[in-house]
């Protein structure tokens, strides 16, 4: 639920942007934008475009919507209701949009958060004000974790020799839907496909014993993320041995994801504990992951993110080698690393990494 000091807090950040880069106002177009602002509001219309179908406009002392005639009636009232925005409105087709936030612009020197004619891009600095999560983000932030987490489980207990990629991943899909969110990431792949695809998009592959579930879900605007593998009956020792060197690399992950690390320094100790579990290269074969939020990925980092680790920001790695993967989504905090999408009832792997011992998912095997 929205409240007027984290709207106030997000306005102030926007507000001290433009006296720090001496912009006349920002305009916000990501979807990204638009949750993080209203704290959770929706401008989806189309699931694969970056951009809502709603503009805002923040100058030093207005706030404004403009909104096509399809949509202002339903952003105004449901998502943007009591948020104090202005309204603007122009008829939908031709460039009747982009001249209603010129004429807005008047002329004047303004950023925006992805490339807009006339606007200066400054997508990575506006990013970079949603990491911090305010305190009412980080409640919705763990309610969402833990919602996910619960619903991804049932899955996995769900699903059952003979079910088909497709099936698996429309189960997935379909309880973030069911809880009022969304599911941006779905994967799955059974058997073969685990080791020989890094990216599994679902297939009708029927499941004969192994089974990868993947997905980005997101609720109150925030996106958490999750990996996990099912095993119809015992695991070959193989899978187990490089399946706990998984778990040892995303355990070095998660305890050097602290305040103030350089995140290029967290992507070097996830890259040294794949070496000293005898995988020198896996990481090459994939991304590691890194910060998200608002995004699925506000970030990926690599040896040259020269990004730092904030407190309370959220994070996901996930590390993998051939035919396993392992992830989670952590919250950062100054007194450490809080793994907020942990399943009670999930078998885990207790790793040590950094000085501490860190709860890693095992395989589930059923």
């Amino acid at each position: 639920m929205t409240t007027n000091a984290e709207l106030a807090a997000k306005i102030g950040r926007l507000r001290g942007f433009l006296e720090r880069y001496q912009y006349a106002g920002v305009l916000l177009r990501l979807r990204a934008s638009f949750a993080w602002l209203t704290c959770g509001g929706n401008s989806t219309v189309e699931r694969c475009a970056e951009r809502g179908v709603a503009d805002l406009l923040i100058t030093r002392d207005r706030l404004v919507a403009v909104l096509s005639e399809i949509e202002r009636y339903r952003i105004m009232e449901e998502e943007l209701g009591g948020l104090g925005f202005e309204l603007v409105s122009f008829a939908w087709g031709g460039l009747a949009g982009q001249d209603a936030v010129d004429e807005l612009r008047a002329g004047r020197r303004m950023a925006a958060d992805s490339p807009a004619p006339g606007f200066e891009d400054r997508s990575l600095e506006l990013a970079a004000l949603r990491y911090v999560l305010t305190p009412e983000e980080v409640v919705r932030a763990r309610h969402a974790a833990r919602a996910s987490a619960k619903s991804f489980e049932a899955v996995c207990r769900e699903i059952r020799p003979g079910m088909t990629e497709h099936e698996a991943a429309a189960l997935l899909a379909a309880s973030c839907l069911r809880a009022g969110g969304d599911a941006p990431v779905v994967l799955v792949a059974f058997d073969e496909r685990i080791a020989a695809y890094r990216h599994p998009a679902p297939t009708g592959r029927k499941l004969a014993r192994l089974a990868l579930l993947v997905r980005c879900s997101q609720q109150h605007g925030l996106i958490t993320s999750i990996s996990r593998m099912i095993c119809f009956g015992e695991p070959d020792a193989e899978l187990r041995r490089r399946y706990a060197a998984c778990a040892r690399v995303n355990a070095a992950f998660i305890a050097a994801t602290r305040p103030g690390v350089v995140a290029s320094d967290v992507f070097a100790a996830g890259v040294a504990a794949y070496a000293a579990t005898g995988f020198p290269d896996e990481w090459k074969r994939h991304h590691q992951g890194g910060a998200l939020g608002y995004a699925c990925r506000d970030y990926i980092a690599d040896h040259g993110c020269r990004a730092v680790v904030q407190e309370n920001q959220l994070f996901s790695w996930n590390p993998s080698l051939a035919g396993t993967k392992v992830e989670d989504s952590i919250l950062v905090t100054s007194a450490g690393q809080e793994v907020l999408t942990e399943m009670p009832n999930w078998p885990s792997l207790e790793v040590s990494a950094g000085g501490r011992t860190i709860r890693c998912a095992d395989i589930l095997v059923r």
